[in-house]
């Protein structure tokens, strides 16, 4: 099959695709997840989740943050970057399969597109898989209705490829755009709207608005608190979120106080080497250098 055209490939992709093409239903594979999963470990990829199943993902305040990591690693490291162009190739040939045997609005076919997408991402190709994004949206809009879960995480993914390109201004709009579905769906202390309304507050920083971002995130501390503790690493993230954007619109005294007052609960629960455990310490000692008027002293980044 495949391995005939590129030679390069392992013969684990054509015992995939054999499957993913059979001919009758029961020898596929059950969903477009489990085969999206199959193919990139054929690949030498990193398993993960059908988005065809799942609302926007658990660890919800970090899925931003560990989009962008997994793409700097993924973009540091050329054969992994190859193994997804190839991943790419393969989701491309298995869509226009689907598309003629399914319809281009069946789910199936809407997984493996979302999947394409993920792919597109992970290649740094933000502006394309946007544009995937957003015709899977219309399709799962359509076919589910705008506040099916599905029809959510691909809100989500776009606002996420938005915020990829600096475009934290739409990023903005889309995540607000989605919290309104996801309250009215979940709840206001869900964890997909929580990680939602995170997102929002990170894109007004990003953008400048630390007045706003401030505010977001000061909203957002108490159903933190209620839903995950006052101890729970996502709590504290938020928490120091309101002291990163203190500092950063010059309320040095706000800031210090905010930072001093969680490092103790930072060291015990994230660890002296997290990066927003550093980040207090740096700014405590930024604060009182400039107390000390040691100008000289490199301003921590926010």
């Amino acid at each position: 099959m495949l391995g005939s055209l590129r030679p390069g490939l392992p013969p684990e992709v054509d015992e995939v695709m054999r499957r993913a093409l059979a001919k009758a239903p029961e020898d596929r594979y059950p969903s477009c997840g489990e085969f999206a999963d199959a193919l990139r470990v054929a690949l030498g990829l990193r398993r993960y989740s059908s988005d065809a199943t799942s609302p926007p993902h658990q660890p919800a305040l970090t899925d931003y943050a560990t989009s962008l990591a997994d793409h700097a690693s993924l973009t540091a490291n050329p054969p992994a970057a190859r193994r997804s162009d190839e991943a790419i190739e393969l989701y491309q040939r298995t869509l226009v399969h689907q598309r003629h045997t399914l319809g281009s609005d069946h789910p199936d076919t809407l997984a493996t597109r979302f999947s394409l997408a993920r792919e597109m991402a992970a290649c740094g190709d933000h502006a394309g898989a946007e544009e995937e994004f957003r015709a899977v949206f219309a399709a799962r809009q359509r076919k589910l209705g705008p506040d099916h879960p599905e029809t959510l995480i691909a809100r989500f993914s776009i606002a996420q490829q938005l915020a990829a390109r600096g475009n934290h201004a739409g990023a903005e709009e889309e995540f607000r755009g989605l919290l309104t579905g996801l309250r009215r769906g979940l709840g206001p202390d869900h964890p997909d709207t929580l990680a939602t309304w995170f997102s929002i507050a990170q894109q007004l920083a990003a953008r400048g608005d630390h007045a706003g971002a401030e505010k977001e995130f000061r909203y957002m501390l108490p159903h933190l608190q209620r839903k995950l503790g006052p101890d729970h690493p996502m709590t504290l993230i938020a928490w120091s979120s309101i002291a990163q954007q203190l500092a950063a619109r010059g309320d040095h005294a706000g800031a210090e106080k905010e930072f001093r007052d969680m490092l103790p609960q930072l060291q015990r629960k994230l660890g002296p080497d997290h990066p927003n455990t550093r980040a207090a310490t740096e700014w405590i000692d930024y604060i009182q250098a400039k107390k000390d008027d040691r100008s000289s002293a490199p301003r921590p980044r926010s």
